[in-house]
């Protein structure tokens, strides 16, 4: 899937990327979040049989979704939302909008019981 950069994400680019997503997402281990800046994260998955890397960007004009195989450059010292985010998920259960609308939500798994992204 090529990533959809200064574009407006419509329901439906929005809608065909969660149905792209879903089957390889659902059920990975993920192995390492890491927080290269502040409106971005990228979680490295292991499917069972693939490595993976999503990358979630929320910057303003450049939102986007999507694997990656792009190295990223992180800080020294991980902020503090990227150590919440290593501390509570450890599995992504399922991937889906949520009620029709342009949000995505990740629901996982972790140490302390199901939480959602």
């Amino acid at each position: 899937m090529a990533a959809v950069v200064g574009q407006l994400m419509n329901y439906a680019l929005v809608e065909h990327i969660v149905a792209e997503l879903q089957p390889q997402l659902t059920g990975a281990r993920i192995s390492k979040i890491h927080q290269p800046e502040a409106d971005s994260l990228v979680l490295r998955l292991w499917t069972g049989s693939d490595n993976l890397c999503l990358l979630i960007c929320v910057k303003p004009g450049q939102q986007r979704l999507h694997l990656t195989g792009k190295e990223w450059l992180n800080p020294h010292q991980p902020p503090r939302f990227c150590q919440l985010l290593r501390s509570r998920i450890s599995r992504i259960k399922r991937i889906a909008m949520v009620n029709n609308d342009r949000l995505v939500r990740l629901d996982c798994y972790g140490p302390k019981g199901p939480c959602s992204l």
